[in-house]
């Protein structure tokens, strides 16, 4: 307790007994870490980022059993090392888009990546091959449920099979760590979410894990403003300039009785772009886009939020009224989400493989997917 009769944090007390045995205030050591580093601090708070690392560091858990038992003299020793792999995680996960911590579907992820990169060598080709892994291990957390349970235990011993295999250590039979000895890479316990799961996601806005999945696919993606073309970015996020939009709108949806909140109806953009749109039609407000800029730019400002464009210009219900307006509004909205899902889906594979994703690129292989499934039958 302090002085002020309020629990202290385990941070608190590691810091008192650092500065107790050596002599040195972890303060300062934080302060120096947040002016060098201001990114890390976006992702989670910095005493637990810092002790969670610092335990990963030691062969420790990253919760609060491993941060009591790790070695307090070897955490400052080591300070500089886990200061520079924080810093490269903040780098890392903005090369994938995540900008902050709302964003951000799991923060087991976020020590296991830092520590990592204390291991992986600076040599370009290297470094590349093994942030291909990171890439691997970073979208299979998001599009698995491995850690939705247990996930300090999970996300160590991810963390170790991933560090032999960046080292180079051998087994007892002599043989290397490989991808199909990591856990959470492995797809027969660890399946990556179906567009079928896809579909019943609900809002993002809430704190909604596989929600902020599926967001962060848009945001890898670019997440083009539908009226200025602007890509997210983390300024906008600080700023609140982007707001969490109803592709198919609320009013219309509402109106038949449908719900409208899903992650696959929702689109970060712009403030301003968000209250021009209002509750018009989908068909309404891209005539209003075409006839102020190309129909290609706009169209691929949509493709950036994987919006499959013709279900979206399908939806014209101009006379339409009763049950027939009804039906077309849900027949129009069904298909809009089936097809949005199985591109995010593509999306998912793809990022999970290490690879990059190009909007284009998947909605076109998911269409001829679907049309050779129609020739078939």
């Amino acid at each position: 307790m302090n002085t002020n009769s309020k629990p202290l944090s385990k941070y608190d007390i590691i810091r008192a007994e650092i500065e107790g045995v050596r002599g040195v205030s972890l303060d300062d050591y934080q302060h120096e870490l947040d002016e060098n580093h201001p990114a890390i601090k976006h992702y989670f708070e910095l005493p637990f980022l810092i002790l969670a690392t610092s335990a990963l560091m030691q062969g420790k858990l990253p919760n609060q059993r491993g941060m009591w038992n790790m070695s307090k003299e070897d955490m400052v020793d080591n300070w500089d090392k886990m200061a520079k792999g924080l810093s490269k995680m903040a780098t890392f996960m903005e090369s994938q888009a995540i900008y902050d911590r709302n964003r951000l579907p799991t923060n087991a992820v976020l020590a296991v990546i830092a520590a990592l990169y204390i291991d992986i060598p600076e040599n370009l080709d290297s470094r590349g091959n093994f942030e291909i892994l990171l890439k691997k291990y970073l979208w299979s957390s998001f599009f698995t449920d491995r850690y939705e349970n247990s996930a300090a235990t999970h996300a160590f011993n991810d963390f170790v099979i991933l560090k032999n295999i960046i080292t180079s250590a051998t087994k007892a039979d002599g043989s290397h760590y490989t991808e199909n000895d990591v856990p959470i890479l492995n797809r027969e316990l660890y399946a990556l979410a179906t567009d079928d799961e896809l579909k019943r996601v609900g809002w993002p806005k809430r704190e909604n894990i596989r929600a902020r999945d599926i967001m962060d696919v848009f945001s890898k993606l670019g997440a083009y403003d539908f009226a200025d073309g602007s890509p997210l970015t983390r300024q906008q996020l600080i700023d609140g300039r982007r707001h969490y939009h109803h592709v198919f709108p609320d009013a219309l949806l509402k109106e038949i009785e449908a719900d409208s909140y899903f992650a696959l109806n929702c689109a970060l953009i712009t403030d301003k772009t968000n209250l021009n749109i209002s509750n018009k039609d989908p068909l309404k407000y891209l005539k209003d886009r075409y006839n102020s800029t190309s129909e290609d730019i706009v169209n691929s400002r949509l493709q950036s939020h994987l919006i499959p464009l013709d279900e979206l210009k399908s939806g014209d219900y101009t006379g339409l009224s009763g049950d027939e307006k009804t039906y077309k509004v849900k027949s129009d909205f069904a298909r809009f989400i089936a097809k949005r899902a199985a591109c995010v889906a593509k999306a998912v594979d793809i990022l999970a493989d290490g690879r990059d994703i190009n909007a284009f690129e998947i909605i076109k292989d998911v269409e001829e997917h679907a049309s050779l499934i129609q020739d078939v039958v």
